[in-house]
C-alpha cells in the first residue's frame, strides 16, 4: 500500500536557529500516528507544516500537495 503522507528531509529554520531538521517519515491509510519528544523539540512546527500554517525551509519529496501548499 502506498503512502498517504510522505516526508523527505524536513527541514525549518528560523535564522540561525533549526526548529526542525531532517525529518522523514511515511504515514499509509488508516495508520495513526503519535509525535512523541521532549519540549522544543519540533512536534508542533511539523505538525503546523504539515498542516500548511508554518512554510517549510527545506522538502525533497512530498505526497498529497493538495495539503502541503506552498502559497501563502
Amino acid at each position: 500500500m502506498s503512502p498517504v503522507i510522505r516526508l523527505s528531509h524536513l527541514f525549518r529554520r528560523y535564522k540561525t536557529f533549526s526548529a526542525v531538521e531532517n525529518i522523514s517519515l511515511e504515514i499509509g491509510k488508516g495508520e495513526i500516528c503519535g509525535f512523541i519528544g521532549l519540549n522544543g523539540s519540533g512536534k508542533t512546527t511539523t505538525i503546523k507544516m504539515l498542516l500548511g500554517m508554518v512554510h517549510w525551509s527545506s522538502l525533497w519529496q512530498s505526497l498529497l500537495p493538495c495539503f502541503l501548499s506552498t502559497s501563502f
